[in-house]
């Protein structure tokens, strides 16, 4: 076992290395350094773990890693964690403590906001009694112990949020500079916004250049096909805040009502925070920052593949996804002809390839009419008689039976309570199919 461990230690190091040029080689010759500076280190830290050993009938001591560097993974998993103490889900028998720590930090505000509700030190103390566990869990299961290990990341497979409150919140310094910005725009407390987040490559590649990223591109959209909808929401009362750290286009319009916040000098991750827990609602095509709005329980619009990773936990979500084209049958496929393929094993733009399947973006009309589906369903005004009764029920029968269970992907859910668009399946029947 030790032998096979290190074997496949050495391979995947291999692989990566001749795969990434030298970018990939100079960081881990980085690493390398680094193992051999701190070796010393880990001796005195392997020592201390002992003593965490043998007090654990005493007190269980746990160290975990708050996935820093990507700040869907940073907000949502941390949030179920604290929500899983709530309700006593995946936690020690035995009286225990956590002890955190991050490295790369994607938002500095969600990182401020956490270290006022967790116990956060900085990562030279902390991570060498992380690394270290999980090296000899590697040997041992019992280590796993003293490692704090998410359910299923950001996954809320127990539907926690919909039951507990959200974990943060800001202080009133941070809220009168919240207001104040949005008062520059022409808003009020009662003024009504939405957040509008459409994933693009540019981010990804810039902030993490020495991967490629090719992999996710199809779950890429157009923002100017938001337009039409974004400009509807205007008549209805609706601001729009387009949001992104960086994007690759400009969300061009002439409505004052419409924000391209993503491209504005005063953007910060402050105001990403501040913007996505206090909107109405937000309009995402799944990416990190709709984590935001989700932890603070704000109602959530999701454009997304791939099929078996919908967002189905909260009652507060509603769901639409691209067409899926096959080039061979010419033609949009419906569910069973989706399961038919297994579309469910489908999490990388190669796989879709590999299957003849092109992903089809969803039209200016059909955005535009999910969107203000989304906007009567969050004031309350939408209305569903025994038909879309009955088509919601359909739909998530189906895709329960012809996807989850044939794709062995129930893990990934809970129960299924989010909403599909109604209006998406009305123009589409084939999803029903």
């Amino acid at each position: 076992m030790f032998l096979r461990i290190v074997f496949n230690f050495f391979k995947r190091n291999y692989d990566e290395t001749k795969s990434g040029g030298i970018k990939v080689i100079l960081r881990k010759v980085k690493t390398f350094i680094k193992i051999i500076i701190f070796s010393p280190y880990f001796l005195i830290v392997l020592f201390f773990l002992l003593i965490i050993y043998l007090i654990k009938p005493l007190i269980l001591i746990r160290f975990g890693n708050l996935s820093s560097s990507r700040l869907g993974h940073f907000a949502a998993d941390t949030e179920l964690y604290l929500c899983e103490l709530d309700a006593g889900v995946n936690i020690p028998k035995e009286k225990f403590k956590d002890f955190f720590y991050f490295d790369d930090v994607s938002n500095e505000q969600i990182a401020k906001m956490w270290k006022r509700k967790l116990k956060i030190f900085p990562g030279f103390l902390i991570k060498p009694f992380f690394l270290l566990n999980k090296i000899l869990s590697l040997f041992l299961p019992y280590f796993k112990n003293h490692i704090v290990m998410p359910t299923q990341s950001d996954r809320d497979v127990h539907n926690l949020m919909d039951n507990f409150s959200p974990h943060i919140s800001f202080t009133e310094d941070e809220k009168k500079d919240g207001e104040d910005f949005l008062k520059k725009f022409g808003l009020s407390k009662k003024s009504k916004f939405v957040c509008l987040i459409v994933r693009d490559s540019k981010y990804l590649k810039e902030r993490f250049p020495e991967k490629d990223w090719m992999y996710s591109d199809h779950r890429n959209y157009e923002i100017n096909n938001f337009l039409d909808a974004a400009n509807e929401l205007t008549k209805k009362g609706y601001y729009i805040f387009r949001m992104g750290s960086k994007v690759e286009k400009k969300f061009d319009n002439k409505n004052k009502m419409i924000i391209d916040y993503a491209n504005l000098k005063e953007r910060s991750d402050f105001l990403d925070v501040y913007l996505g827990a206090n909107c109405n609602f937000c309009i995402t095509t799944s990416c990190g920052f709709d984590a935001i709005p989700s932890i603070f329980r704000r109602p959530v619009a999701y454009i997304t593949v791939p099929l078996q990773y919908f967002f189905t936990f909260s009652s507060n979500y509603l769901i639409i996804t691209k067409h899926h084209f096959s080039k061979k049958m010419k033609k949009k496929l419906n569910f069973s002809e989706l399961s038919e393929i297994e579309i469910g094993e489908c999490e990388v733009t190669s796989d879709y390839k590999k299957k003849d399947i092109e992903l089809i973006e969803n039209s200016p009309e059909e955005i535009k009419d999910f969107v203000i589906e989304m906007a009567d369903r969050v004031e309350n005004k939408w209305t569903e008689g025994a038909n879309e009764k009955k088509i919601q029920n359909d739909f998530w029968e189906n895709y329960k039976i012809k996807l989850l269970n044939k794709g062995n992907k129930n893990h990934l859910h809970g129960k299924l309570i989010a909403k599909f668009s109604i209006s998406f399946l009305k123009r589409n029947p084939e999803w029903l199919l």
